[in-house]
């Protein structure tokens, strides 16, 4: 007997393996020691510098703490997705 055949993907499918790939892109491609030092220097910046993260803002934090607690996410239906 045949195998049936797999169902085409919806769109939300197509978006997140479309994520997926970006971030495997950006992560092979960004993490080339070379290749950051030559964007570095194409974009004017200074080879030795370091970017160090920043801390949000405490009230910046709240915010976006009590915006998350605000959301109600059928976590279920999320996962099915």
């Amino acid at each position: 007997m045949t195998e049936p055949a797999k169902p085409k993907p919806n769109a939300f499918q197509k978006i997140a393996k479309w994520g997926e790939e970006t971030v495997e892109w950006v992560e092979a491609t960004f993490s080339d020691p070379v290749l950051a030092e030559q964007l570095r220097a194409d974009l004017g910046l200074e080879s030795a510098t370091t970017v160090l993260p920043q801390m949000l803002d405490l009230r910046v934090k709240t915010k976006i703490d009590e915006f998350i607690a605000k959301q109600d996410v059928d976590e279920a239906a999320l996962i099915g997705v």
